[in-house]
Order: C-alpha cells, then sequence, then structure tokens
C-alpha cells in the first residue's frame, strides 16, 4: 500500500500555472507507477522548483536589476534562429559530434526560454518590448542571407580557398550581421 497516494502529492505540489493542470494525469500515472520513497523525492523536487519559481517571480517584480538581466535575455534570445545557427552547425565535418553538440545548444535554448516564460508570465519572446519586435522582424530578411551567404564563404575557405575576397567577404558579413543585429558581432 502507498504511503503517499496523488491526492496527498497534491497537496504537498501546488500547481501553480493553469497549464501545469493539464499535466496532471499523465504525472499522475507517472507517480503511481513510483515507489513512495521515488513518489516523494519527485515530491519534493516539485515544492523546491516551485520555491525557487516564486523567488525568481519575487525578484523579477521587486528588483530592477534583475527585471533588466531577464529583458536583456529576452532581447539575446529573440535575436537567435535556431534553423540560422543549424547551418552553421553544418560547419562541423563530424555528424557524431554536429548532432551531440547542437542537439544540447537547441535543447538548452528551448529550456532558457520556457524558464524565462515561467518567471516572467509570458507566453513569446519579445511580448512585453513591440518596438523591438517590430524592429527586429523587419531587419530580419536582410540578416538572414547574410549568415547563408557567410555559411558558403566559411565552407568555402575551409576548403582551401585563400583568396583575399573571400576573406574580406566574410569579414564583411561579420560587420553586417553584427550592425543588422546591432550587436557587436
Amino acid at each position: 500500500m502507498r504511503c503517499l497516494g496523488w491526492s496527498r502529492a497534491c497537496a504537498a505540489v501546488r500547481f501553480r500555472k493553469t497549464q501545469d493542470e493539464r499535466d496532471r494525469i499523465p504525472l499522475e500515472h507517472l507517480l503511481d507507477a513510483l515507489s513512495p520513497r521515488d513518489t516523494l523525492s519527485v515530491v519534493r523536487a516539485f515544492s523546491y522548483f516551485s520555491q525557487l519559481s516564486n523567488i525568481a517571480e519575487d525578484l523579477h517584480r521587486n528588483w530592477p536589476f534583475f527585471r533588466g538581466l531577464l529583458s536583456n535575455m529576452d532581447m539575446v534570445l529573440s535575436k537567435t534562429d535556431m534553423g540560422i545557427a543549424s547551418r552553421y552547425a553544418e560547419l562541423v565535418p563530424d555528424e557524431t559530434l554536429r548532432g551531440n553538440i547542437f542537439g544540447v545548444i537547441e535543447t538548452e535554448w528551448q529550456r532558457t526560454v520556457d524558464m524565462l516564460f515561467a518567471i516572467t508570465g509570458a507566453t513569446a519572446l519579445l511580448q512585453d518590448n513591440p518596438t523591438l519586435a517590430r524592429s527586429l522582424a523587419t531587419r530580419t530578411p536582410y540578416i538572414d542571407p547574410l549568415n547563408h551567404l557567410q555559411v558558403t564563404l566559411l565552407q568555402r575557405h575551409r576548403a582551401g580557398d585563400n583568396d583575399e575576397k573571400v576573406k574580406r567577404a566574410i569579414h564583411l558579413t561579420i560587420n553586417g550581421i553584427a550592425a543588422g543585429l546591432r550587436n557587436s558581432g
């Protein structure tokens, strides 16, 4: 007989957000398959996570420095394009290595976005900065071709094309992308 059933676990783990309730049934099945000791460990982990999440939300609401830090993170994440990043990953000749490393990068990028949303309550990047969102949407069609051109130029250079025009073009794409993103590069 289980010493800690789902009803008691729910008392310890308070679902703070509406979307969490949607996940209750699969989670209940998972917990039912665990031993009482393992269930208790999972409940404790949820409880600790909930406490940390509450602290982060409080910091976001009440500490301007933390709010600014998350705002900067939101801006940087919004400037990333994992499709473009995968083109750069294609420059790695070892497919297994490329897949392993890029898989970690994709996973961590998504986790970061998910945690940003959990802390801020946002559902989209730059949700609180529509002016920057519009600006990026306007610039992206000009930046994306530069990224694709840069990948092609890097492939040529790595294949042994040491023409000064190729090197100069690589430098120009670096400057163009940095200017388009309004970052230092």
